[in-house]
């Protein structure tokens, strides 16, 4: 019950922009058990912060819990696309992601677009 406690509060202070203690308080609620909410609730902050590489590494993580999940693919196309359009055809910032990383993130990339080919995902 304190977990469910803990996660509310963090939603709470994400809701408010108070994003800082949100993550604070979900460092403190996480516990392998409830690894899927704990995710969704660190993704959901991060999106509030709009820090997509931080949205990336929560899907990804996400996608290796659930492989079949195909929301969780779409969220990481959107991710990517929005990546991609914020980078300006002049410079490539340095992405914070090793290059491992980011190879395994364009692997998932393309395995979902294989997916969009074979199979129909409702429009949200």
């Amino acid at each position: 019950m304190r977990r469910d406690v803990q996660e509310g509060q963090a939603r709470c202070l994400s809701r408010l922009g108070r994003h800082k203690e949100a993550l604070d308080i979900r460092n403190s609620a996480t516990n392998t058990d409830h690894l899927t909410t704990v995710l969704n609730l660190q993704y959901s902050i991060y999106q509030g912060l709009e820090n997509v590489e931080k949205k990336i590494m929560c899907l990804q993580q996400l996608i290796c819990l659930h492989p079949f999940n195909p929301w969780f693919w779409k969220l990481l196309a959107e991710a990517y696309m929005s990546l991609l359009q914020n980078l300006s055809p002049l410079v490539i910032p340095e992405a914070n992601l090793s290059q491992a990383a980011l190879k395994c993130s364009f692997l998932f990339f393309s395995l979902f677009l294989k997916l969009l080919h074979t199979a129909k995902i409702p429009k949200t």
